[in-house]
C-alpha cells in the first residue's frame, strides 16, 4: 500500500515537472514566434534571396562516396 502512495507521489511530481517544462517551452515558443513577426514586417526575411543550387555530382562521384560510407 505504501510503495501504491509512492509511486502515486512520483507520478504527480513527475507531471508538475512536465507541465513547467510546457510552459516553459510555450513561453520560449510564443517568444520565438513573436520575433519572427517583428521579422517579417520589418522586411528583414530571406524572401527573395535566390537559393543557392545544389552540387550535383556524377554517378561516379555519387559511388565514390557511397563506398567510402558517405551520406
Amino acid at each position: 500500500m505504501q510503495e501504491e502512495i509512492n509511486q502515486i507521489e512520483e507520478a504527480k511530481r513527475a507531471a508538475a515537472e512536465l507541465n513547467a517544462a510546457t510552459d516553459r517551452l510555450q513561453k520560449l515558443l510564443e517568444s520565438e514566434n513573436s520575433e519572427r513577426v517583428k521579422e517579417i514586417l520589418s522586411g528583414k526575411t530571406d524572401a527573395g534571396i535566390p537559393q543557392e543550387k545544389p552540387v550535383e555530382e556524377t554517378p561516379k562521384e555519387y559511388a565514390a562516396r557511397i563506398l567510402r560510407g558517405g551520406k
